[in-house]
Order: structure tokens, then sequence, then C-alpha cells
């Protein structure tokens, strides 16, 4: 009777250890494609951002240019 309840509970036991690790291989894939999908997000919005401020550094230099140009017209003709 004994060695019967210790087979038992070592089939148990195995079966335990087999379960636990197909569910850390599903939970590793699940946490795979979340990480990529939180990546993916960030660096869309990382370009978005890095984007506007290009555009915004642009816009200002243009602005500057156009000050610049103005600024050495009116130097010229007052001269």
């Amino acid at each position: 009777m004994c060695l019967l309840q210790v087979a038992k509970e070592c089939q148990r036991e195995c079966r335990r250890s087999a379960i636990l690790s197909q569910k850390t291989m599903k939970d590793a894939v699940a946490r795979a494609r979340r990480l990529s999908k939180e990546m993916q997000a960030y660096w869309k919005r990382f370009d978005k951002v890095e984007k506007e401020h290009r555009k915004k550094a642009e816009k200002e230099a243009m602005e500057q240019r156009k000050m610049d140009i103005e600024f050495r017209e009116v130097c010229y003709y007052s001269v």
C-alpha cells in the first residue's frame, strides 16, 4: 500500500512540474508579444515627438533667417 501511494505522489509531482513548465513557456510568449507591442508604441510616439521638435526648430530657423534678411535690408537702405 505504501509503495502505491509513493508512486502516485511521484506521478502527481512530475505532472505538476510539467504543467508549471508549460505554463512558464506560455507566459514567456505572451510576455514577449506584449513587450514587442509596447516597444513599437514607444518608438512610434518617440518618432512623432522628434518629428514635431525638428519641425519646430526648422520653423524657428526660417523665421530667424527672415529677420536677418530684413535687418540687413534695413541697415543697407538706411545708410
